[in-house]
């Protein structure tokens, strides 16, 4: 009989533990190729898109006028952006009056990227683009976030340019930037105060904005470190609209007198209860973006109310297919917050 040769149980084992040391070492490899491949293919899907966006700002409506301050909310569908590649997660892009696209994306839920003046940057806006728009924010005698015009640049303020701000001792709140002059910034709580605090308000049109403000007084008026509103009116009249529910808003020296359609008038604090806060305006908001409010700006009563009555106020919504403008108008109740409005010298930031 002919001798049967075969692998001894030693050398199978050797075998083995050799497969495993290359498996150890070749797996890991091989999943990070495949990881990078599919995160270079997002890459390339936001170029693409940022491409489109910027095609797109030149095609004609009909009429021979560009598609200038368009803005598209991935979460609600971006179907006129016929681009090549894969669909974002989430996130959303804003082309401004000269065609710079900018904006925020995800991928597959992990994969972030930023978009600012057709540059796409990895990683959040916050950590890539906003940490300098932060420092221009903050010199004085010149403006960094405002187009030639003079008014805010939706694409520089679509990302929260975040100041963390002590409204009082032992109180710090988020606060995002919404406007600036020379040396004063304007900013916008990024979060909802007060949402855990049943409001109603006492006054006639205690379901409207009038209600707002006066919780707003009751929440913002020991915000000891920012400085008491000396003088501000709201402005209803702003790009030709008309007159939201009544007839003036005024705030002289931290006391605010309104106005109501049946010129009955409303004062809201004295000496020792001022206003250092307001809300923002419907006119604001449409002034600020366009027409499409920014995410971090959702579920946020501004001061503007019904065309007809001040019973009930204008309210940013979160985006959907069915109200892409994120504004309706609904009856103020105590389970939604506010986000107070503050203006302070740049030299405080």
């Amino acid at each position: 009989m002919k001798n049967k040769k075969g692998f001894t149980l030693i050398e199978l084992l050797a075998i083995i533990v050799i497969l495993a040391i290359i498996a150890v070492i070749t797996v890991p490899i091989i999943l990070n190729i495949i990881e990078n491949a599919r995160k270079g293919a997002a890459f390339d899907s936001v170029y693409g898109i940022t491409d489109t966006a910027k095609l797109y700002f030149y095609k004609s409506d009909g009429s021979g006028t560009t598609l200038a301050n368009y803005a598209c909310d991935f979460n609600a569908g971006c179907d006129e952006l016929h681009y090549d590649g894969e669909t974002p997660t989430s996130g959303n892009i804003r082309i401004n009056e000269k065609g710079f696209v900018s904006g925020e994306v995800t991928y597959f839920d992990k994969y972030k990227f930023c978009i600012y003046n057709n540059t796409v940057y990895e990683g959040t806006c916050k950590d890539t683009v906003v940490p300098q728009l932060k420092e221009d924010v903050k010199e004085e005698g010149t403006t960094h976030i405002n187009t030639p015009d003079g008014n805010p640049d939706p694409n520089k303020l679509i990302t929260c340019i975040q100041f963390d701000i002590a409204v009082k001792s032992g109180t710090t709140i988020p606060f995002c930037v919404i406007g600036e002059t020379e040396n004063e910034v304007t900013l916008m709580a990024k979060e909802n105060v007060g949402t855990e605090t049943k409001w109603g308000g006492t006054s006639n049109n205690a379901t409207g904005p009038n209600s707002a403000m006066e919780f707003l007084l009751t929440q913002t008026s020991d915000w000891s470190n920012i400085p008491v509103i000396s003088s501000y009116t709201y402005d209803n009249t702003a790009g030709g609209t008309k007159t939201y529910g009544y007839l003036g808003l005024d705030i002289t020296n931290g006391v605010l007198t309104i106005t109501n359609k049946d010129e009955t008038t409303q004062i809201l604090g004295d000496s020792s209860n001022k206003f250092r806060a307001r809300l923002i305006t419907y006119e604001e908001v449409m002034n600020i973006t366009k027409g499409k409010p920014f995410a971090w700006m959702d579920n946020n009563w501004t001061a503007s109310s019904d065309g007809t009555t001040n019973s009930e106020a204008w309210r940013i919504m979160t985006a959907n297919a069915s109200n892409p403008t994120k504004f309706m108008t609904y009856v103020i109740h105590d389970s939604e917050g506010i986000k107070p409005v503050i203006t302070l010298p740049k030299s405080s930031l």
